[in-house]
C-alpha cells in the first residue's frame, strides 16, 4: 500500500496532476503582471487549459535524428523529475536535500537535452548557453543548501522546515549566531530568489525556453510534446517559487490559515518574478547566464561564509 501511495502522490498530489493546475495558475499570475502594470500582454505564449488543449491536440510534425525521440522523452522526464521533487517539497515522500538538488537538475538536463538534440543549427548552438543557465543556478543553490546544513544541522526539507516552525524563519532569525547568521540569510535567501528567477526563465537571470525564438525549443517541438513543455515550464515557474519559501519562509501547516499563509507566500514570490521580468524587458538573454551565476555565486558565498563566522563565533 504505501508503494501505491506514493504513486498516487506522485500522479495526482502534490506531483504531475496538481504541478500542471497550479503551473498554469502561476503563469497566469506572473503573466498578469504587465497587465497590471502597463496594459501590456505576458512574455511569450500564454498558458492556459484551452491553450494547452488546443497544442496536445495539434499534429506533431516528425522530426529527423535524435530529437524525435528526446522531444517526447524529455519532457516527461522533466515532468516526472519535477513531481517527485514536489513530493519531497511536501513531505509527501522521504527525501533529503540532496535528493532535491538532483531532481532540479535533472530536470534542467532535460530543457538541455531538447537544445542538444535539435537538428536546426540555430537551436543547437545554444546549448552551450543552456548549459551555462543550468551552472547559473545549480552552483548557488548548492551553496545555499550546504549553508542551511551548517546554520540549522538539518538535511531534510521537513527537519529543515520542524526547525523554522521550532525557531522562527531563517531569513532575519539571529537564533544561535547573531547579526552575522542573520545577515548571512538574508544574503542566501537573495540567492535563492536569484536561482528562482534563473529556474523560471524571467529576466534579467533566465534563457527563455519558449518565449525567444529562433534560439526556443519551441522552434523544433509541436503537438503532444511542446504541450508538455509548456506544462513543465509551468511547473518549474511554481516549484520555484514553493522552494524559497521551504527553504526560508516555512511556517507550521496543520491549520487553514498556515496552508493561505503558504499559498501567500508562494503567490508573492510569482508576482516578484513577474515584476523583475517586466523591469528587464530589454535584457539580452544571452548575458542571463553569467548575469545569474554572478550575482547568484557572490550572494551565496558571502551568505555561507557570514553563516561559517556567526555559528564559528
Amino acid at each position: 500500500m504505501t508503494f501505491v501511495a506514493k504513486l498516487a502522490y506522485l500522479a495526482l498530489f502534490p506531483g504531475m496532476l496538481f504541478l500542471a493546475f497550479a503551473g498554469v495558475a502561476s503563469r497566469s499570475l506572473a503573466g498578469s503582471v504587465p497587465g497590471i502594470v502597463l496594459g501590456g500582454s505576458a512574455r511569450g505564449p500564454s498558458l492556459t487549459v484551452p491553450d494547452l488543449a488546443r497544442t496536445m491536440r495539434g499534429e506533431t510534425v516528425a522530426a529527423g535524428g535524435s530529437l524525435h525521440a528526446v522531444m517526447w522523452l524529455a519532457p516527461v522526464l522533466k515532468l516526472a523529475a519535477l513531481s517527485w521533487a514536489s513530493c519531497v517539497l511536501f513531505g509527501m515522500v522521504r527525501g533529503d536535500l540532496t535528493l532535491l538538488f538532483s531532481l532540479l537538475v535533472l530536470a534542467g538536463i532535460a530543457d538541455l537535452l531538447l537544445f542538444a538534440a535539435s537538428t536546426n543549427p540555430r537551436v543547437r548552438r545554444n546549448a552551450p548557453a543552456e548549459a551555462w543557465a543550468l551552472l547559473g543556478w545549480a552552483l548557488p543553490l548548492g551553496i545555499v543548501l550546504a549553508a542551511l546544513y551548517l546554520r540549522t544541522g538539518a538535511w531534510t526539507v521537513q527537519a529543515l522546515v520542524d526547525w523554522q516552525v521550532a525557531n522562527g524563519t531563517l531569513l532575519g532569525s539571529a537564533q544561535g549566531g547573531g547579526a552575522l547568521v542573520a545577515t548571512g540569510g538574508a544574503l542566501s535567501f537573495a540567492a535563492v530568489c536569484v536561482c528562482m528567477v534563473t529556474l523560471a526563465r524571467f529576466r534579467p537571470f533566465g534563457r527563455g525556453l519558449l518565449s525567444d525564438p529562433p534560439s526556443g525549443a519551441i522552434s523544433d517541438v509541436s503537438g503532444a510534446p511542446l504541450a508538455l513543455v509548456r506544462l513543465g515550464e509551468g511547473a518549474t515557474l511554481f516549484l520555484s517559487a514553493l522552494l524559497p519559501v521551504a527553504l526560508f519562509l516555512a511556517g507550521s501547516a496543520s491549520t487553514w490559515y498556515g496552508l493561505v499563509f503558504w499559498a501567500l507566500k508562494v503567490a508573492g514570490l510569482v508576482l516578484l518574478a513577474g515584476v523583475l521580468d517586466l523591469l528587464f524587458a530589454r535584457s539580452a538573454s544571452r548575458r542571463a547566464a553569467f548575469r545569474a551565476l554572478g550575482a547568484g555565486g557572490v550572494l551565496s558565498l558571502a551568505g555561507l561564509v557570514l553563516i561559517w563566522v556567526g555559528v564559528r563565533i
